[in-house]
């Protein structure tokens, strides 16, 4: 996908099929790896160990400005409340073109806080979210540092091909 947000602003997030109100925005997700660091005793250096892509982290920053915006509101709120007691919480799809450039289709809610208004009239209401994926195996070393191979000569290329 090429995304630009210049030519084509998107001011809305589409969270469990519902559009957002007002002005929606994500902020601080990003695209973590988990690496095991292996020392050896006296040893200088380390073995890596890949073990997989983490779960993002990011807000859902809501901005109300209208009547209109704070009706729509209330009809989007049920999608981001708490779950019954006794109740599991369920992931929520996701949609926005810079979660989709990171892979992330699925969130669950970690808190929601409360509106707060600047001084300007705007009521602002952040949504936390962490990544819902589920797990697959993902453990590898690497084998060192990737190289481009330095250009061969005429006689270097000749000796490889008899080889």
């Amino acid at each position: 996908m090429s995304w630009n947000p210049i030519a084509e602003p998107v001011d809305f997030v589409i969270l469990a099929g519902q559009r957002t109100p007002g002005i929606a925005e994500v902020q601080g997700f990003h695209s973590p790896r988990q690496w095991d660091e292996r020392k050896g005793y006296g040893l200088s250096g380390a073995t890596l160990r890949y073990r997989g892509i983490g779960l993002a982290k990011g807000k859902l920053i809501i901005r109300l400005t209208t009547e209109q915006d704070w009706a729509d509101w209330h009809d989007f709120a049920p999608v981001v409340k708490r779950p019954p007691v006794g109740e599991r919480a369920h992931a929520l799809d996701i949609s926005h073109p810079l979660l989709e450039q990171l892979d992330i289709r699925a969130v669950v809610v970690e808190d929601v806080g409360q509106p707060t208004q600047d001084d300007r009239g705007t009521w602002t209401i952040v949504i936390e979210l962490k990544e819902y994926r589920k797990p697959v195996v993902q453990l590898s070393t690497p084998d060192g540092a990737a190289t481009t191979p330095e250009p061969q000569t005429e006689g270097q290329r000749i000796i490889q091909r008899l080889t």
